[in-house]
């Protein structure tokens, strides 16, 4: 009986070495029990154990921010493979977990994988296997299971409700206690209490613990909000696919940012003001957040302050101060801006003025710019906004006033950029800004594409241009007569 369970569970932890012992004494280590069918808690034997446990994570984020967060975890020298909504993270350290909930700006959840999936066609057989799985592992015997979150997709077993209560049967059965049910608000316990998803395609369950008590996007200082506010991951995403990134020790990188100043001119409750001023002074994206894995045997606030009081990421290096400014014609708009960028310990670096596009100080005169200045913005859509609807889109003269004045801006501040997050990419390019998409997303139920006049450099990845690269680089170590040889391929000379 005891091979039969190992033969199920080995996958749950590393092969142990012996120093003696049978065939069986392996098998039975795989499931986490010992030779004489006692559950064995040595993983949660000292601090030690716990931050040199492996497991097995999915970091996820919206559809079209993959390639970013994969750029984020390389920084961060964390093994990972990119799959589609996130990456898929092997034998995952606890520390490197707790990295990810600090410095990923553009991460939604941390996943922790229990086991593997396993196939499950009828609720008993559902509840049969999760009894068998070692939630010792992960639980304590008093975690509160508050919240379980089902999807389940061309399978035979589709009734939520059905597949949550079996899940805590066999939770409650494998820890040895009475059947409980989900914690609500007013009876769960923060310190207790675990968030679970349970994903079931095709008759494959896999069950995974929500790391964190909320998404990672809301960082925690935004209190207060406009209309149509932009999520956190999003504004990061625009800022860091425009340059701005943090300098980071873990990589040795030392990061340089092209552009004195940083103005938002439609800033609403100051998201995007925050993140950048948040990444100019080397403060990670999740420091106001509290302890992940809360309710879990892998609990270990120590280590978690540890990390955030000793940040890998550092200032930008720049000869004067970035500044930023922000304005809206809203002034309880700019007021929550300000607010939140106080909670969020970036106050004294980001500038508000209650103004309307035409009078924002910098736009009106650009000679008040410290120099090359990225404009960064979330123009209103005319979508979440309700307004009259008709044929013409209405704020088609906002975006072409808004395209007037940065071009004059442009030509005042050489080297100056703008991003803009766009629904109707037509109305954007209307603008008269020579935009190219940087990437496209999702946000209050619209397709979004961040469009920028930084032009990301292109790979060449398609075959033509991998072709081209390479006969250049023979013409080039050929000797030749011809005076038109320049040696450069022809997206260089565009």
């Amino acid at each position: 009986m005891f091979v039969y369970y190992g033969a199920l569970f080995r996958c749950a932890r590393p092969q142990p070495k012996l120093v003696s012992g049978c065939h069986l004494h392996r098998k039975v280590a795989y499931a986490g029990l010992e030779p004489n069918g006692h559950t064995s808690i040595r993983h949660n034997s000292s601090s030690r154990a716990i931050e040199d446990s492996k497991n097995n994570l999915f970091v996820s984020c919206l559809p079209g921010l993959e390639p970013l967060l994969s750029e984020e975890l390389k920084s961060l020298n964390i093994p990972h493979s990119q799959t589609a909504g996130g990456a898929n993270l092997r034998d995952a350290s606890v520390k490197q977990l707790l990295q990810c909930h600090l410095y990923l700006g553009t991460a939604s959840h941390v996943l922790l994988r229990c086991g593997r999936p396993f196939s499950a066609r009828n609720f008993a057989e559902l509840r049969r296997k999760i009894a068998k799985m070692p939630w010792k592992k992960w639980l304590n015997q008093d975690s509160q299971i508050g919240d379980i979150r089902v999807t389940a997709v061309k399978s035979k077993l589709f009734h939520t409700v059905g597949i949550t209560e079996r899940v805590m049967k066999g939770i409650d059965e494998a820890l040895g206690r009475q059947p409980q049910i989900p914690a609500t608000s007013e009876t769960v316990d923060a310190d207790k209490a675990v968030r679970l998803t349970v994903r079931i395609e095709r008759d494959t369950v896999q069950i995974s613990i929500d790391t964190s008590s909320s998404p990672l996007h809301q960082r925690g200082y935004r209190l207060e909000t406009a209309k149509a506010p932009l999520r956190e991951d999003i504004a990061f995403a625009m800022l860091y696919s425009s340059g701005l990134k943090p300098r980071n020790a873990a990589s040795d990188e030392i990061r340089r940012f092209a552009y004195r100043g940083i103005l938002d001119p439609f800033c609403g409750s100051g998201t995007i003001l925050i993140e950048a001023a948040s990444l100019v002074a080397g403060k990670p994206p999740g420091r106001l957040r509290s302890a992940p894995l809360r309710g879990t045997t892998l609990f270990n606030p120590a280590l978690w302050t540890s990390i955030v009081d000793d940040p890998l990421t550092k200032p930008l290096e720049v000869d004067d101060n970035i500044l930023i400014i922000g304005s809206d014609r809203d002034s309880g708009a700019v007021a929550a801006a300000a607010s939140n960028a106080g909670r969020a310990g970036v106050g004294d670096l980001v500038e508000l003025q209650h103004a309307a596009l035409k009078t924002n100080p910098w736009l009106k005169d650009p000679s008040t710019a410290p120099g090359a200045t990225l404009v960064i913005t979330n123009p209103p859509f005319g979508k979440r906004i309700k307004g009259k609807q008709s044929n013409k889109n209405p704020l088609l003269p906002l975006y072409q006033t808004f395209g007037d004045q940065v071009s004059r801006f442009f030509d005042a501040k050489p080297g100056s950029n703008a991003t803009v997050l766009a629904h109707d990419v037509k109305v954007a390019r209307r603008t008269g800004l020579s935009l190219t998409s940087l990437f496209s997303t999702h946000h209050g139920g619209l397709e979004v594409a961040a469009m920028s006049t930084v032009h990301p450099p292109k790979k060449p990845d398609d075959k033509f241009e991998v072709a081209m690269a390479r006969l250049l680089d023979d013409e080039e170590r050929t000797p030749t007569h011809n005076s038109n040889m320049t040696g450069k391929s022809e997206s260089e000379d565009e």
